[in-house]
């Protein structure tokens, strides 16, 4: 029980990978520290959690928590404003706006998403990208070249935007 109350509740922009390897390491903590003897309890037992936590985020996935927008034409941001004008900011904590169907981002178009992103963060709501990161390399450039003035997390899928395992600008 001592190490059930060590548990944070999350709070906005931390991170839920993090949440996640901090209940593996209450696991370890709870059976005393023995990860030798137990590994292959302790794999499944991460394993069935991430399948849980999967199962859940596919019930909530764009009903309160996370709000998705899908940009479908290049000139996407008046859209965006409409459907950030109409969204629940009480109820959202994060909105992923996915331009996987995207090629480019023309300029202003980013200068407004830019202005979107401050926004949104000024009223406690984090903005990401959704980026189909192997389709869509030179997207990925596009925000690594601005991430000195405004930095965006980028994501592969949905659950890894949830996950917090995000898109390394490191070159490969």
């Amino acid at each position: 029980m001592e190490a059930v109350s060590r548990i944070r509740f999350h709070t906005i922009g931390q991170n839920l990978k993090q949440e996640i390897e901090a209940f593996y390491n209450l696991c370890l903590c709870a059976a005393g520290g023995k990860r030798g003897i137990q590994d292959k309890l302790f794999r499944t037992l991460c394993k069935k959690y991430l399948g849980l936590f999967e199962m859940v985020y596919g019930h909530v996935r764009g009903k309160f928590i996370f709000k998705i927008y899908k940009a479908r034409h290049r000139h996407f941001t008046e859209g965006l404003e409409r459907f950030i004008e109409r969204m629940d900011k009480s109820g959202t904590r994060k909105l992923l706006l996915d331009l996987s169907r995207l090629e480019m981002i023309h300029e202003s178009e980013l200068k407004r998403l830019i202005e979107l992103k401050r926004h949104l963060q000024d009223m406690g709501i984090v903005m990401s990208v959704l980026i189909r990161h192997s389709s869509r390399k030179r997207m990925v450039n596009i925000f690594d070249s601005i991430r000195t003035i405004e930095p965006f997390e980028l994501f592969d899928t949905e659950v890894d935007a949830a996950l917090g395992n995000n898109i390394s600008f490191v070159a490969e």
